[in-house]
């Protein structure tokens, strides 16, 4: 959404530039387990600003999420007075990425409003608000609906490898589709698929390696050539984890960056491929 960086007030905003002195942030935990027929999303908000924090407590300003599903047509928004705020969003109502822009409005008029620790260059203003006008912007956040986050982690929520109808041994990776597909010609698909291959977890390295690590930087440098993929639930994902993981968060999703990107993604794969090697060598020479 980029909401700071693409709206302007007529008042100061906190949040918005140096606009306010202070800070607004929100933690965000969404459970999908609980509730058969809703995401219940929890809000916790911390606000570090006397001003704002008077006029919640004299219920002239609340706290708002709203929240958009363009992949469902879903728009909604929800208020609160508590620093904790608790939503129950229909699961039936949305669909792929959720996104949540956390606010804090006028719950009434404001007349002659102004801020102590305003900037500067509003010293001497005062302003009047509707009701509905932005007092400070807290942060966005999203998540996928209809996979938990310890699922988005798993390479399989947005990557498959299939059997293709190639015979000459080449390899294929299609992206146009839910899922990053990996099309192995069909011997060598049926190799992989072995029960003593694909369902042995020690080989779990070698395959993320040696095949979805390939794929999947090749997936990644096309989604930053073109727009076109962000539609694909695959890229959800892979932006989602961007935004919301820890070591991937913060890193710019360019070029020079895809490779780095790529084996935070798959926890880095040649890292455990080199060491599962290194543990059998040795286990080997010592017997």
């Amino acid at each position: 959404m980029k909401f700071n960086n693409e709206y302007s007030f007529p008042h100061p905003v906190l949040g918005i530039g140096d606009d306010i002195r202070g800070s607004a942030s929100v933690v965000v935990d969404n459970d999908e387990d609980s509730d058969p027929d809703n995401y219940i999303v929890t809000a916790r908000y911390e606000l570090d600003n006397p001003g704002i924090h008077q006029l919640l407590a004299e219920e002239k300003a609340e706290f708002i999420c709203e929240l958009s599903c363009t992949g469902a047509f879903f728009r909604t928004s929800k208020t609160s007075s508590s620093f904790t705020q608790i939503m129950h969003i229909p699961k039936n109502a949305v669909r792929d990425e959720v996104e949540m822009l956390f606010l804090i409005v006028a719950s009434d008029d404001i007349l002659r409003y102004t801020n102590p620790d305003v900037h500067p260059d509003f010293a001497g203003y005062a302003f009047d608000l509707q009701k509905g006008d932005v007092l400070a912007y807290i942060g966005e956040s999203s998540f996928i609906a209809g996979i938990a986050f310890q699922k988005l982690k798993a390479v399989s929520s947005f990557m498959e490898i299939i059997k293709g109808d190639q015979t000459n041994g080449e390899t294929i990776v299609l992206l146009d589709t839910p899922k990053i597909q990996i099309q192995l010609p069909s011997e060598d698909y049926q190799r992989y698929s072995a029960p003593s291959i694909v369902n042995n977890k020690e080989y779990a390295a070698i395959f993320h390696a040696g095949i979805v690590l390939p794929a999947l930087i090749h997936a990644l440098h096309q989604m930053i050539n073109s727009e076109s993929f962000n539609d694909y639930a695959w890229a959800k994902i892979v932006r989602f984890r961007m935004e919301n993981e820890e070591g991937l968060h913060g890193i710019t999703f360019e070029h020079e960056n895809v490779i780095k990107i790529s084996q935070y993604l798959l926890s880095m794969p040649v890292g455990r491929l080199l060491s599962d090697l290194y543990t059998r060598a040795t286990s080997e020479t010592d017997e």
